[in-house]
């Protein structure tokens, strides 16, 4: 399995685990010393993985990255199950996509490279 990620917001401490290749991936809060499962994530017939998450403007960010594919998939979430979904799929990042989100009104930031050392400034509306 993959590492768990770990980032807190005002509503909380998230964790988002990647238990291996045919469990989903959760993301949980840890509120007032307990534990709590947000949402189930799905997992792609890829083997996805869900990387990087981070806090920015009271929300999560985080990307999905598919094993078997050239792309990544950036995700963003409240702390809510309602208010956790796919914000874009973003083709031909690969291993190099999705890293230090910025979010300013309705509309994050991020870098991203098609091959290691390009770096691109990309962005979507959430």
């Amino acid at each position: 399995g993959g590492a768990a990620s770990v980032a807190a917001t005002e509503k909380g401490m998230f964790i988002l685990t990647n238990p291996g290749e045919s469990a989903e991936s959760t993301l949980y809060a840890l509120r007032g010393g307990t534990l709590q499962r947000v949402t189930s994530l799905p997992k792609s017939p890829s083997n996805s993985l869900y990387t990087q998450m981070v806090a920015v403007s009271g929300r999560l960010f985080f990307d999905e990255v598919a094993s078997s594919t050239a792309g990544r998939t950036l995700w963003t979430s409240d702390g809510t199950v309602e208010g956790t979904f796919r914000l874009g799929s973003f083709a031909g990042l690969g291993e190099y996509g999705g890293r230090y989100f910025a979010a300013i009104g309705q509309r994050v930031y991020f870098t991203a490279a098609r091959t290691d050392g390009d770096v691109e400034l990309w962005s979507v509306d959430f």
